[in-house]
């Protein structure tokens, strides 16, 4: 059986209002091409790279002793075929 291969990307950007008053740099994160999120933060990334794939995610609080973030994922095996 032949995997699906899925092209994720990376790429920074910096955004400054006209006036200069504000300003963002983050990631732009694309799955096949298709934009699936624009911001700062990587968890957010993640979740959004992972749903555009068919997996259901969600961040479902920290371990306890070492502080590690635990993720819960529904359908894990569709990707993995």
């Amino acid at each position: 059986m032949e995997k699906t291969k899925h092209k994720i990307t990376k790429q920074p950007y910096n955004y400054e209002c006209s006036d200069n008053c504000c300003s963002e740099f983050g990631y732009i994160w694309t799955v096949n091409g298709k934009e699936v999120y624009r911001g700062p933060g990587e968890d957010e990334a993640i979740i959004c790279i992972l749903t555009e794939l068919g997996v259901q995610v969600e961040i479902v609080g920290l371990e306890e002793q070492s502080g590690e973030e635990v993720w819960e994922l529904d359908n894990y095996d569709t990707i993995l075929d």
